[in-house]
Order: structure tokens, then C-alpha cells, then sequence
């Protein structure tokens, strides 16, 4: 089993509903990234929190293995 970090976001009671629908959005883009096996698990790993740098962890039909 891999472990990853966790994926939090803080201060949702402060935020303008539209961060908050853009962290729903991110929350959507890696959980379909994890269902087809198209996350940078190493990269991931490193990370403190799992959406501090999605673009970076979740890879793109070309760079996957």
C-alpha cells in the first residue's frame, strides 16, 4: 500500500464560494487522476499537502510510464 499525504484545505468558513468550488475542481481532478493511475506517486509523497502542487503530481497521458 502507498501512503500519500492528505488532501486539505483550510479556512473553507473564510473563503468566497469560489475558492471553494476550485478546491471541489482539484479535489475531482486527482481523484480521477488516482482512478487511472496517473499520479506522480513519488512526487506525491514528497508533498505536505496532496493539492499543494497538482499540476506538477498528476501526469499527462504522454508522461505516463
Amino acid at each position: 500500500m502507498r501512503w500519500l499525504p492528505p488532501f486539505a484545505v483550510l479556512g473553507t468558513l473564510q473563503m468566497a464560494p469560489e475558492a471553494v468550488a476550485g478546491h471541489a475542481r482539484d479535489y475531482h481532478r486527482l481523484l480521477r487522476a488516482l482512478v487511472r493511475d496517473r499520479v506522480a506517486f513519488d512526487l506525491a509523497a514528497d508533498q505536505e499537502r496532496l493539492n499543494g502542487d497538482l499540476d506538477r503530481i498528476i501526469l499527462e497521458a504522454a508522461d505516463v510510464r
